[in-house]
C-alpha cells in the first residue's frame, strides 16, 4: 500500500520534468526490487517471486519512461516498443495465473487423497476392502 502511495503520489509531487520522476521512479523501484528479493516478506515462496516480478516490470517501466524522455526510444519503430512494453506487463498477469492455477491444481489432488483415504478407510471396516471377496456379507445367516 504504501509502495503506491509513493509510486502514484510522491514521485509526482517532487518535480516537474517527466525524465527526473522517471529517474526517481527506477531508483525506487530498484530499492524496493531488492528489499523484497532479500526479505521475501510472504509466507508462500510463489507469492514472494511473483512480487519480485512485479517490482521488476515496474523498473522496466520506468526505463521505459526514462528510455522515451531522452529521445534514444525515437530509434525503435513505437509499434515495435509498445508491443513490447504490453507483453512485458502481461507477463506479470501471466506468471500470477500460472500459479493460481499450479495452487489449484495441488488443492484439488490433496483434497481427492484425502477423500479416497477416507473411503478406503470405511471399505476396510465394512470389509468390503478385504480380500475375501468384499462383495458378499460376512454375516452368515441360518
Amino acid at each position: 500500500m504504501l509502495l503506491r502511495v509513493v509510486f502514484c503520489g510522491v514521485i509526482s509531487t517532487v518535480t516537474k520534468s517527466t525524465l527526473q520522476r522517471g529517474m526517481i521512479g527506477q531508483m525506487l523501484s530498484l530499492v524496493s526490487l531488492m528489499v523484497y528479493r532479500e526479505v521475501m516478506p510472504f509466507r508462500v515462496g510463489f507469492a514472494s517471486i511473483i512480487v519480485h516480478v512485479a517490482q521488476l516490470v515496474l523498473f522496466l517501466t520506468f526505463s521505459a519512461a526514462v528510455v522515451i524522455e531522452t529521445g534514444v526510444g525515437d530509434l525503435f519503430d513505437p509499434l515495435v516498443f509498445g508491443a513490447i512494453r504490453c507483453g512485458i506487463n502481461a507477463l506479470v498477469v501471466g506468471v500470477a495465473m500460472a500459479a493460481s492455477f499450479s495452487w489449484h491444481i495441488r488443492e484439488v489432488r490433496e483434497l481427492r487423497r484425502k477423500r479416497e483415504a477416507r473411503v478406503q478407510k470405511v471399505e476396510w471396516a465394512s470389509g468390503k476392502g478385504t480380500n475375501n471377496g468384499g462383495d458378499h456379507n460376512p454375516v452368515i445367516f441360518c
